[in-house]
């Protein structure tokens, strides 16, 4: 790639579940690393600790069965507040991670009720009818407005960057 297209950011192929031999493969011929990761990133990021690659996270989602369509998705809470601290949780362990350079939100609305074969998740920022979340919206907002204070000045755990966005500190 680098011979062929040089000068030219290689993403490589997004990555969703995969060997540790396709991942460190992976890691020496991109400019950064693609993954989808539905699990918490604390502790668990999708590249190993000592891998030196800027890593983006395409696709995470939490759902919640309190309204809506009933999936919740590939990593279900309780409800839309539960949805707001994960989200904000998730985020925060990624601004922590300084290899972490983005993080992507799987999709803007919920599924139809009909869903993708086998799917029908209450995933989104909206409902099907467009109407937003507002508790999971609202924690949206506030972890935005830390993004880069938390970034720039890492405080020393998820914990503590939530206690700054949520007010609690």
């Amino acid at each position: 790639m680098r011979e062929l297209m040089p000068n030219h950011l290689y993403l490589g192929c997004r990555v969703h579940r995969a060997a540790p031999i396709v991942i460190e493969t992976a890691i020496r011929y991109v400019d950064v690393f693609s993954a989808n990761r539905y699990a918490p990133l604390g502790g668990a990021q999708p590249v190993p600790p000592s891998a030196d690659v800027p890593v983006i996270i395409t696709e995470f989602h939490f759902g919640a069965p309190d309204r809506g369509v009933p999936g919740t998705g590939l990593y279900g809470v309780h409800d839309q507040q539960q949805r707001g601290l994960a989200y904000s949780a998730y985020v925060a362990a990624g601004l922590l991670d300084s290899r972490v350079v983005g993080t992507h939100w799987f999709a803007f609305p919920d599924q139809s009720a009909a869903g993708r074969p086998g799917e029908n998740y209450q995933i989104g920022f909206i409902d099907i009818t467009g109407r937003a979340y507002p508790e999971f919206t609202e924690a949206v907002r506030r972890l935005s407005h830390h993004l880069y204070p938390i970034r720039h000045q890492p405080p020393d755990s998820v914990e503590t960057a939530l206690e700054r966005i949520t007010g609690k500190d």
